[in-house]
């Protein structure tokens, strides 16, 4: 089995990485900074030739590169078999209960507003578990005035500034008092994104909202979390966990993986539970 963890960092995050740069993955352990140059950067900040470079793992996979710029994920079945060695398939451990509840609001859909992927967070999470629990108090509105209450409420209160979006210390506060505007008494916890809490959160039917915080893709972002996948390579017995995300900019569902977001730097988990 390669290394894995549910609870670190990936040992290439140590790497000040640009968007245009690369991680070169050569084996177990072995991460090189690449940024096109003729020499390669070493996780002890050594630079190397790259033509001094071995690759213990050839046999497995020529050449493997993991790319900073790996998102976005529409299918993580695809993915994993690009990026590692597969074919991955499907383990027994998955939970996806709102899919049929997922509208995907993405910040396209509301005008007047500017950084608002909290608002649009705030609403694709509303109309989740209102839909879920049979909420008329939610179901009855449209989801342009759920987006408009939510945006008004968080500009009166100072959690949301149209321009400069929705400070992360408010967050738990934003996010019970939206949902009170439509009855529903809610307490919000923060947790670190870990494989665990998501699985945990998503296993007792609670959807959840997620700051991104300096991703690779999506930089500063909220978004609202509601199902999680975990795959392994019937090669390597490798594992990779994915949670699935209306993340305000698609119709449509995308995944992150876990491994990736899981430190305290990198996201935090909002935990919502109805009280």
């Amino acid at each position: 089995m390669l290394e894995y963890s549910d609870s670190a960092e990936p040992l290439y995050s140590e790497f000040d990485l640009s968007s245009t740069d690369s991680v070169v993955y050569t084996g177990l352990l072995n991460y090189y900074e690449d940024d096109g140059d003729s020499q390669l950067l070493t996780l002890n900040n050594t630079t190397i030739d790259r033509d001094d470079i071995t690759a213990p793992l050839s046999e497995l996979r020529s050449g493997m590169t993991i790319s900073v710029q790996q998102y976005p994920i529409t299918d993580p079945f695809e993915w994993a078999d690009e990026y590692y060695e597969g074919p991955f398939v499907a383990t027994e451990y998955w939970q996806n209960d709102f899919e049929a509840y997922c509208n995907y609001r993405t910040t396209s859909d509301f005008s007047g507003y500017e950084d608002h992927c909290g608002p649009t967070a705030i609403t694709n999470l509303l109309e989740m578990i209102g839909g879920y629990n049979d909420y008329s108090s939610i179901t009855s509105e449209d989801y342009e005035d759920i987006l408009e209450a939510v945006a008004d409420y968080g500009i009166e209160n100072n959690y949301y500034n149209n321009p400069g979006g929705s400070p992360r210390s408010t967050l738990p506060d934003y996010i019970e008092g939206a949902f009170d505007l439509f009855d529903v008494t809610v307490t919000v916890t923060n947790y670190t994104a870990t494989y665990s809490r998501i699985s945990t959160e998503l296993e007792n039917q609670r959807p959840f909202y997620l700051t991104l915080n300096d991703h690779s893709y999506y930089g500063d972002h909220g978004v609202a979390g509601f199902a999680y996948t975990r795959l392994q390579s019937e090669t390597t017995g490798y594992y990779l966990s994915f949670v699935k995300i209306a993340d305000g900019w698609s119709h449509s569902g995308r995944y992150l993986d876990i491994s990736s977001i899981q430190s305290s730097d990198d996201a935090t988990l909002r935990a919502i539970r109805i009280s």
